[in-house]
């Protein structure tokens, strides 16, 4: 393993598809970059926590998703994604990505 460099984020958002085609959204806390490759670190989930009970940040699951950045949405656009991310399993995220790709330039797939 190699070293590793750890910046801030401000204002990304990682999206994944949950098991029953849900829209999960995580805010992005910070950037790691190790061994070339830039990884996303998301808050902790509720079973995520350090050995003192204190939830860490932590790698997203293995389920893929995407990257997107607040500048890149609408008013509407950024009130639709912060529903998401409050209420989990009410989205559904093929609805999500739709809406954020309608209109609004690329954001890209991570």
């Amino acid at each position: 393993m190699g070293n590793s460099v750890i910046t801030a984020s401000s204002g990304w958002y990682l999206i994944q598809k949950g098991p029953q085609g849900n829209a999960l959204v995580h805010p992005v806390a910070c950037w790691e970059v190790r061994d070339a490759e830039v990884i996303g670190l998301v808050s902790a989930m509720e079973d995520n926590l350090d050995a003192e009970g204190r939830p860490v940040l932590s790698v997203p699951g293995g389920i893929g998703g995407r990257y997107v950045h607040t500048s890149q949405f609408n008013e509407e656009k950024l009130t639709r994604l912060q529903a998401a991310m409050m209420t989990p399993g009410e989205v559904r995220y093929d609805e999500l990505v739709t809406s954020i790709d309608s209109g609004g330039g690329d954001i890209g797939n991570q």
